[in-house]
């Protein structure tokens, strides 16, 4: 079959011959060259050029595809996004630093309340244990009255036998210098 029978065949009245392979949807008549017999120049030039309508009808269509494509794209995040910010963690970002916040400020308190318990009770142990010190203190005993004989060199005297003949007696405030004049015994010294 001849090219003119097959055109024929397939148009009734016109023949297309083109060098190359021409894309419907692109139709650029510099793209591709064909040629085309018509029965009238008008009719050929109808044929190549494409149709307004036919283009504008196509851009309104994709324009309304990418503008469902984006609206999907939106929608879908914007419900991500929702559904991140319902999680109680994102609804209220602070819960867990207010939480361990909450925790901390009561083990703080805690730790203050013990500290300041154990405080005052060592104080108080340290007061018990100064008022025992001071209780058995050489000099809490001299300010009670009673009096410590030494001798010269600063021995203690504890039985009237062992005092030489010059010693001191340290009483709460002052030394008294002293002279043996005589010893007598005590119903104590002959119990021992």
């Amino acid at each position: 079959a001849s090219s003119s029978t097959v055109g024929s065949a397939r148009t009734g009245r016109e023949r297309r011959a083109s060098s190359c392979a021409c894309s419907r949807s692109s139709r650029v008549v510099t793209a591709c060259r064909i040629r085309v017999r018509a029965s009238t120049p008008t009719d050929a030039a109808k044929r190549i050029v494409p149709d307004v309508r036919e283009e504008l009808a196509r851009v309104v269509q994709m324009r309304g595809r990418a503008a469902h494509a984006v609206r999907g794209r939106l929608e879908r995040e914007q419900n991500g996004l929702t559904a991140l910010r319902s999680r109680p963690v994102l609804a209220q970002p602070t819960t867990l630093v207010d939480t361990q916040q909450h925790r901390i400020d009561e083990q703080l308190a805690r730790a203050r309340r013990v500290v300041s318990h154990r405080l005052d009770r060592e104080a108080d142990a340290v007061g018990h244990h100064l008022a025992r010190v001071r209780a058995l203190s050489p000099l809490a005993t001299l300010e009670r009255g009673y009096a410590v004989a030494q001798t010269p060199e600063g021995h203690v005297i504890t039985s009237a036998t062992d005092a030489p003949p010059e010693f001191t007696v340290r009483l709460a405030h002052g030394l008294v210098r002293v002279e043996k004049q005589s010893i007598e015994e005590t119903p104590h010294d002959r119990e021992a």
